[in-house]
């Protein structure tokens, strides 16, 4: 039979997603067959250990952030007691079993991932270049990665603690950017679209590029998981994300920021649950077009300041009055105002590298003066002009910046609105939820690798079935003490990972195992509700455990747009199931993940959805294609 991925456009083909997994949400069942065979077997899914017999009880690695005091009372051997920490989900204690303090059994593991599509041009060498002025705090903490997703992911280094070999890696990318900004050259479509299309057709075209979007946005961080899950790691693991942010909230002109806040949560929800650690590195924005303080001739005052006299070291001292004062001998508005007329007159005669050397040079004349704030917009939207005629896009972009900061009343919708509004509001959330800091100068990452050095990580006792549910985390200490931890545990493999499962089949970068290769679909026909389709997922002589096996049934619909819509349901003590698929395509694919969060196994298949009218027998694809 042909290949089940022909001719998708991104896929590009309407098709229907079937992800069976292990845990719960909604579902037309028609039919569940359940069997009363019993087994066990040990959870390759559970993070370290499993106790008991009915009732799973694992071991859970959590690392937290504890003041001072705390942490060396750890490291003196002290309890968790006697320090007085304890730990919650809902109301439910906890149990601490264990502390591995500072500098622990293991080392860190490092894994620094370059996100080519979501980096403007210059973002990759400005982190690469942050990073490699580091070489040895980052190897002494523990082995490095290197990881390149451009657009999907390769490793330029493996796991290392050598730092030449990381420093060469690094430079790489810094004298061959990869970097695309995809999210804003899509935004400057729909800017010049408002400018060519009638209003009907411009709705139609700025819905599919908003749509566009979100389904850029799900793959980036669907490719970026699938890349961590492959990193067992310990309870120590930190990934530095290098990208340029991304709209997460409510901001002018953003496309869809509400789906994309839903993204931005979950998977932040999924990186904390897997215990990883989350630092993005995100460039600075350029500084500010004017200067501070109020101007005295050549002279800019700034405020006033104190200097202690005597010892330093002394709490009692007589103070003196420090003024701050700058000089700015190159600041001659008039010259400015001359660049400008020259540099206008170059453009016009096509000399664009002359030009723009005309425009720099007229600001540096005006030098960031708020009386001439007018004349620098204009000048600094004329050499972004300049600078786009010569394909230097994201030089522009940030040249057009600094035209909206000078001036804020520019109309909705314009190009300026094009870059993305508030880059680092998405990247704070992954941030806050797994315990991480966004990067945007040295003395930031000076931060982050210091306090790499003293993270305690907490061992807790989790119980219960393993249904795939996020659980929120909470842990105290004593009174006056603050105790920062990751906000979340997982039960199992989360409903976001089968998603992303599913979408890197899709994508063919991802080989499903061959753990369960009894997976059969039966299409049996369609009705007036969906499309009915028969699965089984173990043999008839399969034994099952006395506590029930859940099995999760993950289903999307994907259309040119990608992957959307997914829904969950919950299959307790079955190996069948037959389901009834409402609002099913009349021609695509259909994709079966089967995950059994108590063994951890998974298979996967993908088949055609017929486009004939079959019988109700149906066909029964016991070979079905599979990538």
């Amino acid at each position: 039979m042909p290949s089940p991925l022909r001719a998708l456009p991104f896929l590009r083909d309407l098709s229907l997603v079937l992800v069976l997994s292990t845990v719960g949400g909604s579902l037309a069942v028609a039919q569940v067959e359940p069997t009363n065979e019993t087994a066990a077997a040990p959870s390759a899914e559970q993070p370290r250990e499993v106790f008991g017999d009915e009732e799973r009880v694992t071991l859970v690695d959590v690392l937290v952030e504890v003041p001072e005091r705390l942490r060396l009372r750890l490291e003196n051997g002290k309890t968790v007691e006697e320090v007085g920490l304890t730990a919650w989900t809902g109301n439910l204690p906890l149990p601490i079993v264990s502390v591995d303090a500072p500098p622990g059994r293991d080392g860190w593991t490092q894994v620094i991932y370059l996100d080519a599509p979501l980096s403007a041009e210059g973002t990759i060498p400005w982190a690469a270049q942050l990073l490699a002025a580091r070489l040895e705090d980052l190897v002494a903490l523990g082995p490095v990665e290197v990881i390149l997703a451009d657009p999907t992911p390769r490793r330029l280094l493996g796991s290392t603690a050598n730092p030449a070999a990381l420093d060469e890696a690094l430079a790489g990318v810094v004298f061959d950017d990869p970097g695309g900004g995809i999210l804003t050259d899509l935004r400057e479509e729909v800017v010049e679209a408002r400018e060519t299309l009638d209003p009907e057709e411009r709705d139609a075209f700025e819905s599919a590029v908003a749509q566009e979007e979100i389904r850029l946005l799900t793959e980036r961080h669907d490719l970026l998981l699938g890349e961590l899950l492959n990193h067992p790691g310990n309870g120590r693991k930190v990934v530095y994300w290098i990208s340029s942010g991304f709209d997460g909230a409510e901001t002018e002109d953003a496309v869809e920021p509400t789906s994309i806040s839903l993204r931005t949560t979950a998977l932040a929800q999924t990186l904390a649950a897997y215990g990883w650690m989350t630092v993005p590195l995100l460039r600075p924005p350029p500084d500010a077009p004017l200067k501070p303080g109020k101007r005295i001739g050549k002279l800019r005052f700034t405020g006033f300041g104190g200097a202690k006299m005597g010892d330093p070291n002394e709490s009692k001292g007589p103070w003196i009055p420090v003024v701050s004062l700058s000089y700015e001998e190159d600041r001659e508005p008039e010259r400015g105002r001359a660049s400008y007329d020259l540099a206008l007159a170059l453009r016009a005669d096509g000399r664009l590298q002359d030009a723009e050397d005309a425009f720099r040079a007229a600001l540096r004349w005006f030098h960031g003066d708020p009386r001439t704030a007018a004349e620098q917009s204009d000048c600094w939207e004329q050499l972004a002009e300049v600078l786009h005629e010569q394909d230097r896009d994201e030089e522009a972009r940030r040249a057009y910046e600094q035209v909206a900061r000078l001036r804020p009343e520019i109309e909705p919708g314009s190009v300026y609105r094009s870059r993305i509004q508030e880059p680092q509001t998405a990247l704070d959330v992954l941030a806050e939820q797994t315990l991480g800091l966004v990067v945007r100068s040295d003395s930031a990452l000076d931060q982050v690798l210091a306090s790499l050095r003293t993270k305690v990580v907490l061992s807790l006792q989790l119980a219960g079935t393993s249904d795939g549910a996020l659980l929120p985390l909470e842990i105290f200490g004593p009174a006056d003490q603050e105790i920062l931890h990751p906000q979340w545990l997982r039960r199992g493999t989360t409903e976001r990972i089968a998603e992303a499962r599913g979408q890197l089949l899709l994508l063919q970068e991802l080989e499903p195992p061959e753990d369960l290769e009894d997976l059969e679909i039966h299409i049996v026909g369609r009705s007036p509700n969906g499309l009915e389709v028969t699965l089984s997922w173990l043999p008839p002589e399969a034994v099952i455990p006395r506590a029930a096996v859940m099995s999760r049934l993950s289903l999307a619909t994907v259309d040119e747009t990608g992957v959307a819509g997914w829904t969950h349901h919950t299959v307790a003590s079955a190996t069948t199931a037959t389901l009834v698929l409402p609002a099913t395509p009349e021609d695509g694919l259909l994709i079966v993940v089967v995950e059994d969060l108590t063994t951890g196994q998974w298979g996967a298949r993908i088949v055609d959805i017929p486009t004939e009218n079959f019988t109700e027998a149906g066909e029964r694809l016991s070979s079905p294609a599979t990538l």
